[in-house]
């Protein structure tokens, strides 16, 4: 298991790269907009089970649960934020 943690400012776009196998465990707090994007060819917006598109908005924890994915693909968070977001996470690899 690999642990993630990345501070994004209010000028930042993108969380870095990471990568995993199986289940991602992620925490997102700050004030915005974070949307999960995985890249298959390009990148594109993580849907949930149901088709829902795992974009969340707020203040506080806008996410605490994992993801998970079969295979090792690339992904980031597409942000949009006033002061900042930080995101937290355990990974396996």
């Amino acid at each position: 298991m690999k642990e993630i943690n990345f501070e994004l400012s209010k000028e930042d776009v993108f969380s870095p790269e990471f990568d995993f196998n199986g289940d991602c465990y992620l925490c997102i707090e700050g004030d915005g907009v974070a949307t999960i994007e995985r890249k298959l060819g390009g990148w594109h917006a993580v849907t949930s089970s149901d088709g829902t598109i795992m974009s969340f908005t707020g203040d506080g924890v806008l996410f605490n649960n994992k993801i998970n994915c079969k295979k090792s693909i690339k992904h980031r968070i597409k942000v949009e934020t006033a002061t900042g977001i930080r995101i937290t996470g355990i990974r396996e690899r």
